[in-house]
């Protein structure tokens, strides 16, 4: 029974997680599988393609999670750019490449790479060369070879293609270098043809012609139709640099065969080199056919229109960098302003806190202060108390001692007479005397007690009441201490009748006669 409850208990707690981590796999899943159909029908059926990287689009869009979200801004810029569709594919590389750099630079390296390739198609090299020194340096110091060399490839195109040859071949050969510590073909392939161009824009052709014959060789098991293409074509144009047009016009059809996307740079660059062997060749009519081919393709490129998408492109991308960096900066001080409060919350707390126990200290010091001088107070009163009465206990005895000596003095004396009734009269008035003693000895003890309790008393009621006798003073102590008649009575050896004779004489002399006032209440009262 217990088990099952800890099952259903674990099935409430965890089914929206597992859930939610299914609905997470799900759409991962489904992204990569349009965006898996859209590479395998991307040169032969664009517009089915395209379709399929919308629906991946929204299903990415709708899922919340940025790290799909951003994997299919990533796949999707390629796409775009392996059909020279720059504009959008840059649109996508810069969203991307916002989320990678923060969370993944190795990722954002690659994308970065994508942006300066555009850039650089575009003429835009400033920007271009920017890119390409970021990726190198960055790729150059975590190993990755592979990317390390296609940034320096880029850096020596951007400067062939400015005609500064020396400049190209320096990177170019830094490139090869990098190579030599990767076992990706493909990048041995482009860096040896890229120094092949340079050494024949240089007119260093045999040397051009052995690096081209290398990368033949590299190429002899390769079915990439990309890098088969770039070859061929830039083995065309330097055949037909040396003149010799037929080699030129053979790589140019090669070259042709593996060029899969019509509307395309490459495919431009294809036409190019076949008419313009042919020309060199001396066949016009067929110069003429792939020249149309070219112009059409390089008027369906707008290259001009592109160039202006893109920068539009990075003026948005820019925009909206600088609306998440503000954003960005105003959740900071939102958070500072936050952590200011609640520190200033805390320091408040804190010093209520101090200021609190400081008080409760304080009371508790005047608490046992004043506990301290009370008990020294009491201890005095009370030492003040057994002094008096070892004083007057003191005196009490020497009385007694000086009375009992001056009696047997008397007896001895008496006993010498002879006349037995005067020794009689004698005995009892000695009698007497020790009775009386006895009796006022009894009183001063109740006295002294009753002082030390009621210290003031005394004083009090004869202010108030002058004329009272010894007797009424000592009736007033016992209604001060609330002794009943019979009590009285069993004190002075008298009736209770006489005590009620004398409590009523009393409250006439105290003028209570007249009164609702109790006897009693009025004496506690002095």
């Amino acid at each position: 029974m217990k088990s099952a409850k800890i099952r259903y208990l674990f099935i409430v707690l965890f089914a929206p997680y597992m859930i939610w981590c299914q609905d997470i796999r799900s759409n991962k899943q489904k992204v990569e599988s349009h965006l898996k159909k859209a590479s395998e029908m991307m040169y032969d059926d664009w517009e089915e393609a395209k379709k399929n990287i919308s629906q991946a689009d929204e299903i990415s869009a709708k899922s919340d999670d940025n790290e799909l979200r951003n994997s299919f801004y990533k796949a999707a810029a390629n796409l775009y750019y392996n059909r020279d569709i720059f504009d959008i594919a840059l649109r996508y590389n810069l969203e991307a490449y916002e989320y990678y750099k923060e969370n993944n630079k190795v990722k954002a390296s690659e994308i970065e790479n994508l942006i300066a390739i555009i850039n650089a198609r575009m003429n835009n090299k400033k920007e271009a060369l920017k890119h390409f020194e970021n990726i190198y340096h960055f790729n150059r110091n975590i190993k990755n070879y592979d990317l390390a060399a296609k940034a320096l490839n880029n850096i020596g195109t951007i400067y062939l293609h400015s005609n500064k040859i020396d400049s190209a071949i320096n990177y170019y050969q830094k490139a090869i270098q990098n190579s030599i510590n990767t076992q990706e073909v493909p990048i041995k392939v482009i860096s040896h043809t890229n120094y092949a161009e340079a050494l024949a824009a240089k007119n260093e052709n045999v040397e051009a012609e052995k690096e081209f014959k290398y990368v033949e060789s590299l190429l002899s098991k390769s079915n990439d139709p990309y890098l088969l293409t770039n070859f061929y074509t830039a083995f065309s144009n330097f055949y037909r640099e040396i003149n010799k047009n037929e080699f030129a016009i053979e790589y140019a059809e090669k070259a042709r065969d593996n060029s899969k996307i019509k509307y395309s740079f490459q495919n431009r660059d294809v036409l190019q080199a076949l008419y313009k062997a042919y020309y060199s060749k001396g066949d016009y009519k067929k110069s003429s056919t792939y020249f149309q081919e070219y112009d059409n393709v390089r008027d369906s490129l707008n290259i001009e229109e592109k160039a202006v998408n893109i920068e539009k492109g990075k003026i948005e991308a820019e925009f909206k960098n600088k609306e998440q960096k503000l954003e960005l900066e105003n959740s900071k001080s939102r958070l500072k302003l936050l952590s200011v409060i609640l520190i200033l919350i805390v320091l408040i707390s804190a010093l209520a806190f101090v200021l609190l126990r400081y008080k409760n200290n304080l009371v508790k010091e005047k608490l046992e202060k004043d506990l301290s001088i009370s008990r020294t107070n009491e201890l005095n009163l009370d030492l003040e108390i057994r002094n008096k009465e070892l004083v007057s206990k003191t005196m009490l005895e020497n009385k007694k001692t000086e009375l009992y000596q001056e009696l047997i003095d008397e007896i001895k004396e008496k006993l010498k007479s002879e006349d037995i009734d005067e020794l009689k009269k004698e005995l009892n008035n000695i009698i007497f005397r020790l009775s009386k003693n006895s009796q006022r000895g009894s009183m001063d003890e109740f006295n002294l007690r009753f002082n030390n309790v009621y210290n003031s008393f005394y004083e009090s009621l004869m202010e108030k009441h002058p004329d009272l006798s010894q007797t009424e003073k000592k009736l007033c102590a016992f209604i001060k201490l609330n002794l009943s008649s019979k009590d009285i009575a069993d004190i002075t050896k008298t009736s209770i009748k006489s005590v009620e004779n004398s409590r009523t004489r009393l409250r006439k002399k105290l003028g209570l006669t007249n009164t609702n006032m109790e006897l009693h209440k009025y004496i506690s009262e002095i």
